[in-house]
């Protein structure tokens, strides 16, 4: 029995640790670009963040508003490491398309922190991007359907813009629009923890005996 509630009890106490926190916060920008969704100017934009632990990610936001008539879902893109560096313009290229969830931000809004919760998306320790670009399948209204695939060329912090007929052109702006990471442990890895537990406890019981 004291066996039990010692294991109980230290599983209790690596869930405690379990909880969500912010992994990536670059603070809430002083000034912002265009909106998300105008036809004329803002197509996507991307931080790079690095992570030293196995991690599961539940939120990502950026700072967004809208204040034009039309509406356009908003996806959410998670690359893997870097694949490249462009030569033309010195900006690292984002990897590998690992995940993607939608979401949209409502028409009105003030600038402010919105993004996708509730995700699942586990990443092992590495260099990452967090890509905010407009869904083109609902996006005919938009004016800038046809420029917003995943881009080729980011850099690796603040906003990139595009112009209307240009659909690659990627470069740094001044503004800044902010990036937050929320994430908790991977279970499997409380999981380990709690079961090397058993096992102290399990050697300190033959010591004693």
């Amino acid at each position: 029995m004291k066996l039990f509630q010692t294991v109980f009890a230290g599983i209790l106490m690596t869930t405690g640790w379990a909880q969500a926190a912010t992994i990536v916060d670059t603070g809430m920008p002083d000034t912002r670009g265009d909106n998300l969704g105008f036809s004329t100017s803002f197509a996507t934009e991307a931080v790079q963040f690095t992570i030293d632990s196995v991690v599961t990610i539940t939120s990502i936001q950026s700072v967004f508003s809208h204040a034009h008539t039309f509406i356009t879902p908003t996806d959410v893109v998670m690359h893997g490491g870097i694949a490249a560096n462009d030569s033309s313009s010195g900006n690292d290229l984002p990897g590998t398309m690992l995940l993607e969830s939608a979401f949209t931000v409502s028409q009105g809004t003030t600038p402010d922190w919105y993004g996708p919760s509730g995700l699942s998306w586990t990443l092992d320790p590495g260099t990452y991007w967090a890509t905010f670009w407009l869904n083109p399948a609902s996006c005919s209204n938009c004016g800038v359907a046809s420029y917003i695939n995943p881009p080729t060329s980011l850099p690796s912090a603040g906003g990139t813009s595009a112009a209307t007929g240009i659909p690659h052109d990627w470069a740094p702006v001044a503004d800044s629009w902010g990036l937050r990471v929320t994430a908790v442990p991977v279970p499997a890895a409380v999981w380990l923890f709690a079961t090397g537990l058993l096992g102290l406890v399990g050697m300190a019981g033959r010591k004693k005996i």
